[in-house]
């Protein structure tokens, strides 16, 4: 697929624009976002509800998986996560007369809140300091070889960009033999972080270093991702009702299943065909 790439300027997406719109009230905190969402895992828990209370620990307690240590407080874990939701797209690109996929990306979406006793003072994270502390201590690992996994070794690994009058931190992370991810953080409240992990799939072979120029291509979509995303603390800023409005192929697909859903009785039962 990477020669695909190389040979075109512009990787062609299904717009935002034309895409769901997710609304979710998070403690008060509006975050808005546009995208197709990915179902989740079969057997697996859902996504929160539009509406959460991320000072409620018992919301993340079934996130928690089974063998996670909790040292904290509470018989919390260091860090819990929460997740919000998961975007995805496909990338497109002329071939021949008829257009050729040539990968996808997803966006996965969390809130993640620090054990309030995981650090000896009080954590901001809205200070840069404690932003990349905290961003750091996520991604530390002590016991895997780092000629196989890509993690931040200093906190000067940490990337740092401005972006919607927000401070952004940016780990890359993942497998040098499989696939990368790029996880993205920013402060939520001073307690909370909001996670987006960018994750670009199928466009270079598996254990080869992506060309600067190609990854460059495929970001412009998070970018503009990232661009149509709102975090709103002024409740009083957006009338937004939290839930998701459908639009474009989502949409088109929730017509089709009405659609095909057999008709109900007088008495609100559905009748057999």
């Amino acid at each position: 697929m990477s020669n695909l790439i190389s040979q075109h300027q512009v990787l062609d997406y299904c717009a935002f624009e034309d895409s769901s719109i997710s609304c979710f009230n998070l403690s008060g905190i509006q975050l808005i976002f546009s995208g197709e969402i990915s179902t989740p895992a079969p057997y697996g828990p859902e996504y929160i509800a539009h509406k959460c209370d991320i000072y409620d620990h018992s919301v993340y307690e079934p996130f928690v998986f089974v063998n996670t240590a909790r040292p904290y407080k509470g018989n919390r874990p260091a860090f819990s996560y929460l997740p919000i939701s998961e975007v995805y797209w496909r990338h497109f690109v002329p071939y021949g007369e008829q257009l050729a996929a040539i990968g996808s990306c997803s966006v996965t979406i969390k809130a993640i809140w620090p054990a309030p006793d995981r650090y000896s003072a009080k954590v901001d994270l809205k200070q840069r300091s404690w932003l990349e502390r905290v961003c750091f201590d996520i991604h530390t690992i002590d016991d895997l070889s780092g000629t196989s996994f890509i993690y931040p070794e200093r906190i000067e690994d940490l990337i740092h960009y401005r972006f919607g009058g927000r401070d952004w931190v940016c780990v890359n992370h993942g497998n040098y033999k499989l696939d990368r991810e790029y996880c993205f953080y920013t402060a939520l409240t001073p307690d909370h972080l909001l996670m987006l992990d960018f994750h670009p799939d199928g466009y270079f072979a598996p254990g080869t270093a992506p060309p600067q120029e190609d990854l460059e291509k495929i970001f412009v979509s998070f970018w503009d991702f990232l661009d149509k995303l709102s975090i709103i603390e002024d409740g009083t800023q957006s009338d937004r009702a939290p839930g998701i409005e459908l639009k474009g192929e989502a949409l088109e697909r929730q017509r089709l299943r009405e659609s095909s859903q057999p008709p109900e009785s007088e008495d609100g039962e559905p009748s057999l065909w």
